[in-house]
């Protein structure tokens, strides 16, 4: 899943970038903010002149790098943030991924910030400062339930010391609300703008939007459906035009009309697999979570219904049969129907909004200038070769901006090298990634990985000792299992027995904790439900003839 995507599931309004790493995450800032300067005043770090460079068209104005890498700071630390929180381990392929994901985001920005100019929308300095000072707030206040009033004047000055390098002993809740408005202001002033002018053209375009209780009803509906694929590439078959597909979708919806059982045809004519078994059946889904074709296509439906037409896919298209139909209802509904009304209405909202910007992306004409983003879009349709040239032009703007971009670059540019067997320029690539990750806090996987694959050219170079040198490093900078098991199968490779059984009794420490924290779990779950069991309201006893009469009482 792209890190776009991500957010846009998990949290439908992770526009507000300090929510997400500053209130959201708070366990999370030591390592974030920690280190050589707060992420968030990178963007003073480069030259003016990198920042103003042109990195694509869109629509024939230009996008700066500065804004691509506000946006990519911001997208990258939320998604370090969540990872962090959740324990997922960033694999440093994310690399060039989450680039791609920034830019197509900076591009949507880009776009709606023309349109709320076009409608006359702006944003003062005032507001934006309003804005920072709220920010303050709520994460002061996150800190004093955070802290619950332990030392929380030393916390204060400890975050604000690792954002700005003044050291502190102690910050009031005064002095923090004042540095933190002016922090946040001053650093934060382009994010928090585009923000506001973003909500502000939001509100303007679906604020009227409004729901019906109709459609909140309809919203609880589940339907099973049975699906009949019609593949422009099936498995094992010559493709297929779109004109052929559609023809051959029509001819087996013609059999279902006329009788033919719907599983059986779809055991034998579908080009899903899985068809064969299961006879197209899918699990029961909320309508509203089908997509607009599917949800058009079955509305009215009930069970036993098939959809009049084949529906198109990125696949090809597909024959559908309403299996079962059904509204599943809060078992409080009634009680709380105004209220699932209006959480109704404000996601109807947001869908048209996240519709809106989805359409401005796809009627955009987008020039990319950038050699970076250019040689990830060939990498992305599998032109390796076009790709390696522009990665060696990326790596002179990649060293300047530093970081996650640098190590994506050069990470790339080790694959590409690769591929062409040339080993010691792959193993420079690597060492290059390995040195901009060095400076970044919550990913060291990525950083494994890279010493991983310059071990492994040196091994391919038949420098075993320099490959198990690095192997080594790998290992020190990383406590994910995945990344011992190859570090396992590198020493096995290389004939070092000392170093198998270092890695043979890494991996049994790990198993030993693993079990442990197993453990300790189920205990934790049976204390947890004999709490519980003490805490519910024993049955009065009874005999054979029922309970026992109340005693007489004079």
């Amino acid at each position: 899943m792209s890190i776009m995507r991500m957010r846009r599931r998990f949290a439908v309004h992770l526009r507000y970038i300090l929510y997400a790493i500053i209130g959201v995450f708070v366990l999370t800032l030591p390592a974030i903010f920690s280190g050589g300067g707060s992420r968030m005043r990178q963007s003073e770090d480069k030259g003016p002149a990198i920042l103003k460079d042109t990195v694509a068209e869109v629509n024939g104005t230009p996008l700066t790098r500065g804004d691509f890498e506000r946006v990519y700071r911001r997208t990258a630390n939320e998604f370090m943030a969540m990872a962090q929180v959740t324990g997922y381990a960033i694999g440093i392929e994310r690399l060039p991924r989450g680039r791609l994901d920034a830019f197509d985001e900076a591009v949507i920005e880009h776009l709606v910030m023309k349109e709320a100019e076009r409608q006359g929308i702006s944003v003062s300095k005032r507001q934006v400062g309003k804005r920072a000072a709220e920010l303050a707030k709520q994460q002061l206040d996150q800190f004093k339930l955070q802290m619950k009033g332990q030392q929380l004047e030393q916390y204060l000055a400890y975050f604000a010391s690792a954002n700005d390098g003044q050291q502190r002993q102690s910050m009031s809740e005064r002095n923090f609300l004042g540095w933190f408005t002016k922090f946040l202001t001053d650093t934060q002033a382009d994010n928090l703008r585009s923000d506001l002018v973003t909500q502000a053209l939001e509100k303007k375009l679906t604020g009227s939007i409004t729901a019906t209780e109709k459609e909140l009803l309809a919203s609880y509906d589940e339907a099973g459906l049975r699906e009949i694929v019609v593949a422009l590439r099936p498995p094992g078959k010559p493709e297929r035009t779109d004109a052929q597909a559609r023809t051959r979708a029509e001819e087996i919806l013609g059999k279902a009309k006329q009788g033919a059982d719907f599983a059986q045809l779809a055991r034998t004519e579908s080009d899903d697999e899985e068809a064969k078994y299961n006879g197209g059946l899918q699990p029961p889904v909320s309508v509203v979570h089908l997509s607009p074709a599917y949800q058009k296509a079955v509305a009215a439906l009930k069970a036993g219904d098939l959809v009049p037409q084949p529906i198109k896919t990125d696949r090809g298209y597909t024959v559908v049969k309403v299996e079962t139909r059904e509204r599943k209802l809060p078992e409080e509904y009634e009680k709380n129907k105004q209220q699932y009304l209006k959480d109704f209405t404000e996601q109807k909202r947001r869908t048209a909004w996240q519709q809106y910007q989805q359409q401005l992306r796809e009627r955009a004409q987008v020039k990319v200038s950038d050699p970076e983003i250019r040689a990830y879009q060939e990498i992305q349709q599998g032109h390796l070769d076009k790709a390696l040239p522009l990665l060696q032009e990326a790596t002179a703007t990649a060293d300047q901006v530093g970081g996650l971009a640098t190590a994506s670059v050069y990470y790339e540019l080790a694959i590409a090298y690769s591929v062409q067997n040339k080993w010691k320029e792959a193993a420079d690539a690597y060492a290059a990634a390995n040195d901009a990750l060095s400076g970044e806090h919550g990913i060291p996987q990525a950083r494994s990985q890279a010493l991983i694959g310059m071990a492994r050219c040196y091994e391919n170079l038949g420098q075993k000792e320099e490959a198990a040198k690095w192997y080594q490093v790998a290992g020190e900078a990383s406590d994910v299992v995945s990344i011992h098991e190859q570090l396992l199968y590198a020493y096995q490779r290389l004939g070092n027995a000392e170093l198998v059984k270092q890695e043979q009794q890494w991996m049994e420490e790990y198993q030993r904790k693993e079990q442990e924290r197993a453990k300790a779990l189920q205990e934790q779950q049976r204390k947890m439900e004999e709490e519980a069991a003490k805490k519910r309201p024993r049955p009065a006893p009874s005999g054979p003839e029922g309970p026992a009469p109340a005693a007489k009482t004079d």
